[in-house]
């Protein structure tokens, strides 16, 4: 009986261990394979560093790529997202605050193809259909209040591709 418990004592050790070693990569895949599904467009992060103590998460170099049907391969490429979070203040359900938001957005490509559909579109109904529709007015519940004290957005390059009509029309700016 105890080299069983001791084993199972190394067993869960080594788990343990495995598991802090390898949690950013597994977070990293996670919240690829997460962003992927809530906007349907397949989603890679270079890197992704998560401090629970202090509440902070810190995304760098998070690309969603267009799918098939669209001409430009990358739809946005982010390379930073900086949350501060209240832990505390969620756990207790009190509120959701954030104590800072940062959002750095390298470019964005807004793409309409041959057939007139927009890549914001598409991506405004893939979050429609996780939605499942809009609920009554009677069923939906009042969420946490949401504070927010710090937001700092960088916008670099935004261009739009209109291949819908007889002319293509181009246009890019540069923030």
């Amino acid at each position: 009986m105890r080299g069983f418990l001791l084993l199972l004592f190394i067993l869960i050790l080594t788990a343990g261990m495995l598991l802090f070693v390898f949690r950013e990569p597994i977070l990293r895949a996670a919240v690829g394979q997460t962003a992927s599904s809530l906007t349907g467009f397949d989603t890679t992060v270079r890197s992704l560093r998560l401090n629970l103590k202090q509440g902070v998460l810190h995304v760098e170099g998070l690309t969603l790529l267009n799918p098939e049907s669209f001409e430009g391969r990358v739809f946005a490429d982010i390379p930073e997202i900086h949350v501060s979070i209240d832990l505390g203040a969620i756990l207790k359900k009190e509120k959701i605050h954030l104590r800072e938001l940062r959002l750095s957005m390298k470019e964005i490509h807004i793409e309409k193809n041959a057939q007139g559909v927009s890549n914001i579109s598409r991506l405004a109904s893939v979050a429609e259909a996780r939605r499942g529709g809009a609920k009554p007015e009677a069923e939906k519940k009042p969420g946490l209040p949401f504070y927010l004290d710090r937001f700092e957005l960088t916008l670099r390059k935004v261009s739009l591709n209109d291949r819908s009509g007889v002319i293509p029309k181009k246009i890019a700016v540069d923030m």
